[in-house]
């Protein structure tokens, strides 16, 4: 078990993981008295509440002297200050210029990605991965799962659907889909997706069967919550993860990934010849070079009308979350009424992509340049537990990306793991300082 060591130099770690643990309770199961009505609103106040305690209490900590690094920055934590600093440029040259700063419809201004990145700094740098958050994590999402399958059943608990409806009304009562503790189905997915690989990969490495619970509920709410970009990242990642997670030899590592490799190979010439209904379909017509606007729920459409706007301001962007204000295409979607429903475009419903238009090829390149070194170094950490916990988490939720929105609701949990990761690699503190956990593999452990 992880020992606590009580020295001048602790306050830094002890705040990460307090902050952690906020973030998985506070944040994650809160909402405001008006339920989904206000939903975005009430969970944009708790990030800042919670990322700005924890940042503020991290400046506590350094000006009494309690705040060590644990670890030295390294490539990725360079990366994402380039990454930053990117979006800095790109904000102060946008011609929206209060909503580059501070957030439009999405609410990720250059302030939310200040949030952002110095959150993973601060993990990276200072804290050291512990069991305790994982279970605090792991006990959350099951409550949010359970309140999501109750929903599925047709009851309210704790009333967040507006009287008189439920989840059946989704895109006919009302717009869009809300689920779970989360709000936006969309955003409850990508939060699952992350959740999904973290606890069966803990049940695998810490021999916690326990873990699977969390899991196997968010699996069955990313399924009947028909979040397809989810659980297409949570169920292809976790495969493709499993050459890293598993204890394998170099044998069985080359083996599996011989296997993965033939099963896709095997399933991809199957859905070429198989004209096969939904989203099945939609992938067969793909491959066959045919893209309808309305496949992906709309977002080749959405990406087709994307792409001219790179050409208008490439290096720069338009600025943090300004994308509305470039788009003049209209989502045009007729509901199981008949009814035509039309939605102005705020994002582009592809986080790589939306980040490319808001913020600029170079905060995009340092982006996937920081994204891409931690997940080689997770790839070749394979005797590490805490490293492939988090690194499989991380991969999946890189994945359901393509498909994503980005919003500190769900995006937040992302930069969490992602600096939990770093802190996973070390090298760890000083005698002085916490104390790693040895498995049995001989490598840190959550």
């Amino acid at each position: 078990m992880l020992k606590q060591i009580k020295d001048p130099g602790s306050g830094g770690e002890t705040a990460c993981r307090w902050f952690c643990c906020a973030a998985a309770t506070v944040f994650l199961l809160g909402f405001g008295p008006a339920g989904y009505r206000q939903i975005t609103g009430a969970k944009l106040i708790l990030f800042y509440a919670v990322w700005g305690s924890f940042l503020a209490a991290l400046g506590i900590c350094a000006l009494r002297g309690r705040l060590r690094l644990l670890r030295r920055p390294g490539p990725t934590q360079v990366l994402v200050l380039l990454y930053w600093l990117a979006s800095l440029v790109s904000a102060l040259l946008s011609p929206w210029r209060q909503e580059a700063l501070l957030g439009g419809p999405r609410d990720e201004g250059l302030l939310t990605i200040t949030l952002y990145a110095a959150a993973f700094l601060a993990l990276s740098c200072c804290s050291v991965p512990g069991e305790r958050m994982l279970q605090v994590f792991a006990a959350a999402v099951t409550l949010n799962c359970l309140a999501a399958l109750l929903q599925f059943m047709g009851l309210n608990p704790l009333g967040l659907y507006p009287e008189g409806l439920g989840w059946a009304d989704r895109h006919t009562g009302y717009n869009g889909a809300f689920i779970g503790l989360t709000g936006n189905a969309d955003f409850a997915a990508a939060i699952l997706c992350l959740a999904f690989p973290l606890c069966w990969t803990a049940a695998l490495r810490l021999k916690k069967p326990l873990y699977l619970i969390p899991a196997l509920l968010s699996l069955l709410v990313l399924i009947l919550g028909e979040t397809k970009g989810g659980l297409l990242g949570a169920v292809c990642g976790s495969v493709l993860a499993l050459p890293v997670v598993l204890p394998l030899g170099r044998t069985g590592r080359k083996r599996l990934w011989l296997g993965i490799l033939c099963a896709a190979a095997l399933g991809l010439a199957l859905l070429w010849l198989l004209p096969l209904p939904g989203t099945l379909g939609e992938a067969h017509a793909l491959l066959r070079g045919q893209a309808e606007d309305s496949f992906g729920s709309g977002r080749i459409y959405i990406w087709r009308n994307t792409l001219p706007l790179l050409r208008e301001r490439l290096l720069t962007g338009g600025g943090p979350d300004t994308f509305s204000h470039r788009m003049t295409a209209v989502f045009t979607r007729v509901d199981e009424t008949g009814k035509t429903i039309r939605r102005a475009i705020d994002c582009a419903h592809n986080e790589y992509l939306n980040l490319l238009v808001n913020q600029g090829l170079p905060a995009l390149l340092f982006y996937l340049a920081a994204l891409v070194c931690s997940l080689v170094r997770w790839f070749r950490r394979r005797g590490s537990a805490a490293a492939a916990i988090a690194g499989a988490a991380l991969f999946c939720y890189a994945l359901q990306a393509f498909f994503g929105i980005s919003t500190p609701t769900c995006t937040g949990f992302f930069w969490i793991l992602w600096g939990l990761l770093e802190a996973a690699f070390g090298p760890e503190a000083p005698p002085s300082g916490e104390a790693a956990v040895i498995d049995k593999e001989g490598s840190d452990m959550l």
